[in-house]
């Protein structure tokens, strides 16, 4: 059974399509119509619907792809496209489809690079690269590759150190400093470096 969250998200994303069929290229429907389908898909995600979730996803990518066409440097965008990357990766990790979840967590990891590159002062990117790299470790470790997620775990930590600094009240930016320590000891445990640990 839907839950309210899930319909109020169909309902925003019946409204979308709407206003996507009688005006296509227009912007502000392109967004709402790409934000509805990913509330639809976090719903489904959340109900345990993988396949279907992945479906919203697929076609909410498009719709930010082709708002990134139109104005690449729009933040809010560029935002919006990462969260697919994310969601997709977590629906196939989800579904055992490591490779594939891993082919998604690189274009996150990628897009969030690229928008660092051309926006340093934009902290929104650092955020987005520690925790893209998490995601690469913990999939990692989920194929019982200890030694691949390590590194992720490293860059993690340290982007993580680098939030801190930067913000030292922010609890989430704590809580991700604190967990990427202890990844990285599983990552070592899993190798079998007890000491290093």
């Amino acid at each position: 059974q839907a839950s309210l969250a899930q319909k109020n998200a169909e309902a925003g994303l019946a409204i979308s399509s709407r206003l996507m069929a009688a005006e296509p290229n227009n912007p502000q429907w392109m967004e709402l119509q790409e934000q509805a389908q990913v509330q639809v898909a976090q719903s489904l995600y959340w109900k345990g619907d993988l396949a279907s979730a992945l479906q919203h996803l697929q076609a909410g990518e498009g719709a930010a792809l082709d708002l990134v066409g139109i104005d690449p440097g729009n933040k809010g965008y560029q935002r919006d496209l990462i969260q697919f990357y994310l969601w997709k990766g977590d629906c196939l990790r989800n579904q055992g489809h490591i490779d594939l979840a891993l082919e998604q967590y690189q274009k996150w990891l990628s897009r969030a690079e690229d928008m660092a590159s051309k926006q340093p002062d934009e902290i929104q990117w650092k955020r987005e690269q520690a925790f893209s790299h998490q995601r690469f470790g913990d999939a990692f470790m989920a194929q019982g590759k200890p030694v691949d997620a390590a590194p992720h775990f490293q860059s993690y930590l340290s982007i993580a150190t680098q939030l801190v600094t930067a913000d030292p009240d922010d609890k989430l930016y704590r809580e991700a400093l604190s967990l990427s320590h202890e990844r990285i000891g599983d990552a070592l445990l899993a190798q079998g470096r007890v000491a290093d640990a």
